[in-house]
């Protein structure tokens, strides 16, 4: 069986590439088409792109937030629709990565979704086996599925929190010794997006996930944790905000200025990655 994997952008095109390797190993019989590994190089391409769907029962549509208005995505998600409308068996997927379903609209909203998480794409690997001429059983599927799943999941974890973050580091002055954070958390795949130094003005008009204030306890440290709790207060509410003291302790009047908003205080750089993580992970649901 060939499933037809459609994608638009860096994040959607990285998502098909790790199912194109991630299915066939799960369901051997499974093929995988993606454009942009599968079509050579100086091809028409979009005669090879017809070919491939008129030879595949199934599609998968790749949706990421950088795509949900793709004129190509929703081109060659009609394309797939009217090709594989043409077999009785055939059946389309959106996948849905690091979004929700409520946030899909026009074309793209009559797919059947599926959400980027551990049961529904065991659900759709299910259906897929029940569609193939010798499907697996039950127990060999689900052994297959339980022993590739944390493989899949690692690869991609990195770019699901790319799609699901947007980040201000604040910090108290340009110079300060934070390489080592900032490193660590960018290869976690939380990257600075936007930088604020206190001594200047807040940043304004803007929405984040996540603000994280490294901070050094200067001299005049309690009127930047000020300025910072400030900030945050004006945010929507339960924006969360991660403390990193770089190992000192916050005094007792400190951390009663934190009180009414939702942080988490860290002071060494794997417990800033780990407070990354759990604070993202909270804020989507």
């Amino acid at each position: 069986m060939k499933i037809f994997m459609s994608w638009s952008g860096n994040v959607s095109q990285q998502l098909a590439q790790a199912l194109r390797e991630w299915l066939p190993d799960v369901v051997q019989s499974v093929q995988v088409f993606v454009s942009s590994e599968d079509i050579d190089k100086g091809t028409r391409w979009v005669n090879e792109l017809f070919k491939e769907l008129d030879d595949s029962v199934f599609g998968i549509i790749c949706i990421t937030k950088e795509n949900l208005n793709s004129p190509w995505l929703n081109f060659e998600a009609g394309a797939v629709s009217k090709s594989l409308r043409q077999q009785s068996n055939a059946k389309v997927w959106t996948l849905l990565f690091g979004i929700e379903p409520a946030a899909l609209s026009g074309p793209l909203s009559l797919f059947q979704a599926t959400s980027y998480e551990k049961g529904d794409v065991k659900r759709l690997i299910g259906t897929i086996n029940k569609n193939l001429s010798r499907p697996l059983t039950s127990e060999t599927l689900d052994q297959a599925f339980e022993r590739t799943w944390p493989e899949l999941e690692n690869q991609l974890k990195p770019l699901l929190l790319q799609t699901r973050k947007k980040i201000l580091w604040a910090f108290e002055r340009k110079k300060l010794n934070f390489d080592t954070e900032i490193s660590a958390a960018d290869e976690a795949g939380f990257g600075i997006d936007e930088k604020w130094f206190l001594d200047q003005e807040a940043p304004h008009g803007n929405t984040y996930d996540l603000i994280v204030y490294a901070y050094a306890q200067s001299h005049d440290a309690e009127n930047y944790l000020a300025k910072v709790i400030q900030f945050v207060e004006a945010l929507p509410p339960k924006t969360p905000l991660i403390i990193h003291t770089k190992g000192k302790r916050l005094s007792e009047k400190e951390f009663e200025m934190t009180t009414h908003v939702n942080k988490m205080i860290t002071n060494m750089p794997n417990t800033l990655v780990a407070a990354l993580e759990k604070m993202t992970s909270d804020s989507q649901k």
